[in-house]
């Protein structure tokens, strides 16, 4: 059949809605909705619907179109589209029938490994990886162009993630490591690379964004309502590790609930508080920063670039269920509830001098740590559309945990326990309303309500504290401190599209109201009140604000996103430990510029040029007088400084991606200076160190380099991975009471990585890694300088037998140096046997970490005015046999 078109054909722009059901009226989810430019049949523009049956599209280009709307087991439906008005919204409706489609032959094609449509990059998961991958974030490490650091963030391309989706189900929100770290890589089929992601459906078309999400498809979802697994663990030493993992997918409700135990050293904590990262829309999403500062940390620290599982004992719980629900016309509900119990244990010994212009003073220090932390959160998201062009979003989040931390020590022979306890309790409540006028604009109005409380309690008994109290001696004293902050704050927003550029108008006011009490005093004495250890302010905090945003395309290959804000700042202090000085009330007001310039190169290739500055009044941390207890043996104040803290930054960015011949590549160049920015005056003794922070009358500058060339070489099934970076940073600080020196610090970070997913009787991954620190000290006729390097090793092999059985071998080695010791090169060897008698289902598993049983590992790092030599003890060899199934 030969079909000619005819017709006259003018340039439009609108807004196409409607609803998709079949002949008995039942709404018709994820229908593909494709408009068709004529007469070529181009496809100019796709959605699917959503769980609703509904569907909002953009068009903008000549008229009339052909719109149709199909899914499996239904015949297409084709609508012409013609000519209207300018900025309307149209409405069209579709009726599907079912009907059944008979195939006469069946053709077996294999899958590609990596695709592209539009925006979403499609990787088939089983092409990259050998079902030896326990967890999700396994599996993800062996795409090209991902990389999973050692806390567990995602990033493609050198673009942290937002988010993961399951199935397009947004069941976690921000918090993703709790799925990448536990879900077993078996129940994934694709992993899908969603680019330019709006996180409010509304906005598609309007938010100009560069943020990165992540879906999963997961495997027998169309056969199965209920997947997932479990596993357990067990081996001498009374040594285990539970877990499980239920997917319920049903058609209005999904459940995700995961659960883990074990005191093999995984750690599950860095899943709860790690910060989400920032959002870089056009018009950043309302999420103020909200923090409240824990002021003591008893812990011994952590060697670097060791994993935390080789010196923790741990005895770690952890429970979780996420859902979301959308039975109710309307309203889509998303639930999350997680609850942690953490037990840590750690052992350190350390020995520290501190090379001084007039003296050295060194001491040795034997650590037992121990931590428990218990938390518990639970979060809940009420999503009611009022219109199809309208919605209503609440969130509220509420978290309480509470630890308790012990550090008993041995300082020179002296015996010194340290308690700190730790309550935590925070709260978020926030409320959204997008109204999408039409294609071209809509509103939106946020206001938010958060709190955050962490007050701790400190006793330390044992150490001499009589050279601060008096000159009498004593060994027990207590310090009370918190932090407490509330926040209010909301914003209008207004977006507006032009047929060459979007605006975007913002009205917002930030409220914040800070408070830090802290009391350190002997135990036996509760009337002592000294103004030295003591703080009690209030700071109060206000931002009113207008923003302009613009994004405009003013060539084919130049766009230009900016956005230029008019702030009034006003900052109240008030010491209320005396009716006196000081007390402060400042104003400002200033303008914020934020540039990006984006020249594209080629369909590829991009470069990215960024300018922006800012400036806010310090935190009221930076506003206390009195020394706060930080360590046994450590103590910081603060200079009261009410003067702007400025920033400005630049950078320029190379971006390189080619999906088909899958080679990635980006170098990004930054420079940041800060003005009003603190210093450290650091006066050293015997028994204590006393830190006054105090404010710059010179800019502090970092200027970095990151860089990164990602190459799939399809016919090997490997991936090379080169990454680095190099930062040069500037400061000041003084020791004792001398002159005034600045530190130049240098820092370099080398990776190369190398992954094969072959289907093969080998494969194997392993990565070089090489960290450099140097920091050079300049002052009036002095210089010095002092460097630490670190080189990791790694390197993974899975040997393949009889089909189903995998030989697992590891080894990694440690090194490190600095130019006054070098350490000698620490191994460690883990190896395994997985049997897979069922591929799908079933398996066995065998696991010895820490082959050679190595007791500790020992290391020194170097500063420009200390050197410290430390030893952890290490977990010892553990042998582990396992069975998991897969349902």
């Amino acid at each position: 059949m030969l079909n000619i078109y005819f017709g006259q054909v003018c340039a439009q722009s609108g807004f196409l809605t409607g609803r998709v059901t079949d002949l008995a009226g039942k709404v018709l989810p994820d229908v593909n909705i494709i408009l068709y430019s004529q007469p070529d049949t181009a496809i100019a523009n796709y959605t699917k619907t959503d769980s609703l049956g509904n569907y909002i599209l953009n068009y903008h280009g000549f008229t009339p179109v052909m719109v149709s709307a199909s899914i499996i087991g239904y015949q297409r439906v084709s609508k012409l589209l013609p000519a209207f008005e300018n900025g309307r919204r149209v409405e069209m409706n579709f009726l599907l029938k079912g009907h059944t489609l008979v195939l006469d032959e069946v053709n077996i094609i294999k899958k590609a490994k990596i695709s592209q449509k539009g925006d979403t990059t499609t990787y088939d998961l089983s092409s990259f990886t050998n079902n030896t991958e326990r967890a999700l974030e396994e599996a993800l490490a062996k795409l090209p162009g991902f990389r999973v650091d050692e806390g567990g963030k995602v990033s493609v391309n050198g673009v942290p993630i937002q988010k993961i989706l399951i199935d397009g189900d947004d069941l976690l929100d921000k918090n993703y490591r709790l799925l990448s770290r536990n879900l077993s890589a078996g129940l994934v089929n694709q992993v899908q690379v969603l680019n330019n992601f709006v996180n409010n459906p509304l906005l598609k078309g309007l938010e100009k964004t560069t943020d990165v999400a992540l879906n999963i498809s997961l495997k027998d979802k169309d056969k199965k309502i209920l997947i997932g697994d479990a596993s357990v663990e067990g081996g001498h030493q009374d040594r285990y590790n539970l877990s499980g993992n239920a997917i319920l997918l049903g058609k209005q409700v999904k459940v995700y609930a995961l659960m883990n135990l074990n005191n093999i050293g995984n750690d599950l904590m860095p899943s709860l508080y790690q910060s989400p990262e920032k959002s870089t829309s056009l018009s950043i999403p309302f999420e103020p920063e909200v923090s409240s500062s824990s002021l003591v940390d008893v812990a011994p620290g952590q060697p670097p670039v060791i994993e935390r599982r080789h010196t923790i004992l741990n005895k770690s719980w952890m429970q979780s269920l996420n859902f979301t629900n959308r039975s109710i016309k309307g309203l889509s509900v998303r639930g999350n509830m997680n609850f942690f119990d953490d037990k840590q244990t750690q052992f350190q010994r350390s020995s520290t001098t501190y090379n001084l212009l007039e003296d050295s003073i060194r001491f040795d220090e034997r650590k037992s740590y121990q931590k428990k932390t218990i938390s518990a959160d639970a979060a809940v998201q009420l999503n009611y559309q009022i219109t199809r062009n309208a919605g209503l979003t609440y969130d509220s989040k509420v978290l309480f945990g509470n630890s308790k931390e012990y550090m008993d020590l041995l300082v020179n022979h002296t015996v010194v326990n340290q308690y700190l306890k730790t309550r935590m309790v925070n709260t978020e409540q926030k409320l959204n309303h997008t109204w999408r006028i039409d294609d071209r604009r809509a509103f939106i109005a946020d206001v938010a309500w958060i709190t955050r409380r962490a007050p701790q309690q400190t006793t330390i008994e044992g150490y001499d504290y009589s050279v601060l109290l008096d000159g009498d001696e004593q060994l027990k004293v207590n310090q009370y401190s918190s932090n407490p902050v509330d926040y209010m704050g909301g914003s209008l927003k207004y977006y507006r599209r032009y047929d060459a550029y979007t605006i975007t108008y913002t009205l917002g006011e930030d409220r914040y109201s800070q408070r830090l009490n802290s009391l350190f005093r002997p135990a036996d004495d509760e009337n002592s009140n000294s103004q030295d250890f003591s703080n009690s302010g209030q700071l109060i905090k206000n931002n009113l604000y207008a923003n302009l945003s613009i994004n405009r395309k003013i060539s084919r290959n130049l766009e230009l996103t900016g956005k230029l804000g008019l702030h009034r700042l006003s900052l109240s202090f008030k010491d209320n430990r005396s009716v006196a000085e000081p007390h402060f009330n400042e104003q400002d007001w200033s303008v914020r510029p934020d540039l990006t310039l984006v020249y594209l190169l080629s369909r590829k290739s991009k470069i990215t040029l960024n300018y922006n500055s800012g400036q806010d009044f310090p935190d009221i941390q930076n506003l206390s007088s009195g020394y706060v207890l930080t360590s046994y043996r450590g103590f910081t104040r603060y200079k009261a400084n009410p003067n702007l803290i400025k920033k400005y930054q630049g950078s320029i960015g190379y971006r390189y991606s080619d999906i088909y011949n899958q080679v990635s590549a980006f170098l990004n160049a930054y420079y940041s200076l800060i003005k009003n920015n603190y210093a450290d005056s650091l006066e050293i003794t015997q028994n204590l160190n006393l830190s006054t922070k105090y404010a710059l009358d010179k800019p502090t500058r970092l200027f970095g380099l990151l860089a990164a060339v990602d190459k799939f070489i399809s016919p090997l099934s490997t991936t090379v991975r080169l990454q680095s970076n190099v930062m040069r940073y500037s400061t000041f600080n003084v020791l004792n009471n001398q002159a005034e020196r600045q530190v130049i610090g240098w820092t370099s970070d080398t990776r190369l990585a190398l992954v094969t997913a072959f289907d093969g009787w080998l494969n194997f991954d392993g990565f070089v890694q090489y960290r450099w620190v140097k920091n050079q000290f300049l002052t009036a006729g002095q210089s010095g300088s002092a460097t630490n390097s670190t080189w990791k090793s790694f390197l993974k092999a899975d040997l393949k037998i009889m089909g189903s059985s995998f030989v697992q071998l590891s080894g990694t080695r440690y090194y490190w140096q600095n130019n006054q010791h070098m350490a000698s090169p620490v191994y460690f060897f883990d190896a395994g046997f997985l049997w897979r008698p069922d591929k799908r289902k079933f398996s066995l598993s065998a696991t010895v970490r820490n082959l050679l049983d190595k007791k500790e590992v020992e290391f020194s790092t170097l500063s420009d005015y200390q050197y410290s030599s430390n030893t952890y003890n290490l977990l010892p060899r553990m042998l582990l046999l396992g069975v998991k199934y897969q349902f």
